[in-house]
Order: structure tokens, then sequence, then C-alpha cells
């Protein structure tokens, strides 16, 4: 219950300081004509948006569940993740070379009703694993977090176990994605940026109760006021220093500065220990 009573105060919090920061910005909402954008997500909501937006100017490879086109992907499959790694990088290397001078990982999926295993997967360790299997194939990685990161009570979060409660899990799962983004600058040298995308009103919700639900639709963003600010914040440079974003006042500061060595060093030893027994499965 009080995991619940956590990450309702901090969306309410959240959400009146997007009102109250927002800051207005002048981006076109287009992806540039030299990069190729792999995004998760497409099925609906902030992915599906993103990728209406960058399509106009990019070439995206979608990664959906099946029934939508794209690359169909199940995140919850860990073991499965090699064979969508290998199906993405023939997609990579069919499209012009004058279309993949860049190519960016966006990790847009989320679960939030889900069981806790669930969440943990597709938040967290597919994210993580498939950005290093594609390490030698993509030039940045995107994660999309969430403000929700701070309703998490966890004194020493593991990548590996997930929290026993949903409400707990969906936090804890998205607070992982800022030592991530550390961890895969440090040792992978991948250039990786979390965004916090605002607080949107998609089908992630569906479950809350109906007043969560009305005050998302009369102050919520829509999934394309997100995207277009998303886009505003897509890194386009080569600079390798891992940054987290934030919509709502387009602020960015380098990811370092919201870790620590020891929730670092957990998620590199679990990381590697995961990726390894994958690796094996495939074998």
């Amino acid at each position: 219950m009080l995991a619940w009573i956590r990450l309702y105060v901090v969306g309410v919090i959240v959400l009146v300081l997007q009102l109250f920061r927002r800051r207005k910005t002048n981006v076109k909402g287009r992806g540039r004509n030299d990069t190729t954008y792999i995004v998760s997500g497409t099925t609906s909501g902030i992915g599906k948006a993103l990728c209406e937006r960058l399509r106009k100017n990019s070439k995206v490879i979608e990664l959906c569940v099946p029934g939508h086109g794209g690359v169909t992907a199940d995140l919850r499959d860990l073991y499965a993740l090699p064979a969508l790694a290998e199906r993405i990088r023939k997609e990579i290397n069919a499209t012009p070379s004058e279309q993949r001078q860049r190519v960016v990982l966006v990790h847009g999926a989320g679960v939030l009703h889900a069981t806790p295993r669930d969440i943990y997967a597709v938040n967290l360790q597919a994210p993580a694993i498939l950005s290093v299997l594609l390490a030698d194939s993509v030039h940045r990685v995107v994660f999309l977090g969430s403000a929700a990161h701070i309703a998490s009570s966890s004194q020493k979060p593991s990548f590996l176990a997930h929290p026993l409660y949903p409400k707990e899990a969906y936090p804890t799962s998205k607070r992982l994605l800022h030592p991530l983004a550390a961890v895969l600058s440090r040792y992978f040298q991948m250039r990786t940026t979390v965004i916090h995308p605002g607080v949107v009103n998609t089908a992630l919700y569906t479950g809350e109760p109906i007043f969560m639900r009305f005050v998302l639709l009369l102050f919520g963003w829509t999934p394309q006021q997100s995207a277009l600010r998303l886009c505003g914040l897509l890194p386009y440079d080569d600079a390798p220093t891992a940054t987290y974003c934030d919509t709502t006042d387009m602020s960015q500061v380098n990811i370092n500065l919201l870790t620590n060595s020891a929730e670092c060093d957990l998620i590199w030893d679990e990381l590697y220990q995961l990726v390894s027994v994958i690796k094996r499965k495939k074998q």
C-alpha cells in the first residue's frame, strides 16, 4: 500500500511541476535524414507518436507486438533477444548507407500493470541486454525514464532480482536506468541518454483508478506533445558522456551526477552475468 501511495504522490507532484516548469520549445519534431532510429514500444503511446515524427525525415525500424507491422518483439522473453538483435542488424544493413551514418536505439517500451517479473524484463533487463547485443551497430542508446524513480524505496536495488510488488517494481526499474546508462558508457564505451518524457496520458495508465485517469486526461501531455519535445532532446552529437534530460524544462545534466559507484558496480556485475547466461543459451 505504501508503494502505491508514494507512486501517486510523486505522480501528482511531477504533474504540477510539469504545468509550471514547462518551457516552450521551437523544436520542429523531425529526425535527421542521415540517421536510422530503432524504436521499441511503437504499438501505441509515446513510441508510436515518436515514430510518426521521426519517419518524416528519417529511416525508422519499429519494434512492436505481432500484428502491428515492423519487427516483432516480445521483450518479456529475454532468451529471444539474440535472435531479435540479429533481425534488427539485418534491417540496419539493408538501409541505404546515407541513411545510417548514425544509428540511434530508443527504448520506448514500458509496462506498469503487469507482474513484477514482466515489468523488470520490459522496462530494464531487455533494454540493457539488447543494447549490449547491438553495441557494435548503434551509435547511441536512449532510454525513456520516469520521474517515478523517485518513489523507489529499495535501499540496494538489484538488476536481477525484482521487487515483489508491481508498484515497487516499476519505479525501481526506472531508477536503475540511470546507473545502467552510466555503466554502458563506462564499460562498453556506448553513448547513452536517459530522457524523462513527462507525465503523458497513454495506455500505460489504463488500469489506474478513474480519478487518476481523469487528472491525466485534463493535465497530462498527449503522446504527440511528449514526442515533439523528445525530438528536441534526442542527441545527434558523438559526445561519449552519459546524459539525463528532462522534457519539462528541456534541461540536460551529466548522468554520473545522479548515480553512485556502488549501484553502478552492482549493475555491471549482474548485467555481465545475465548477458553471459543468455549468450550461452543461444549457443
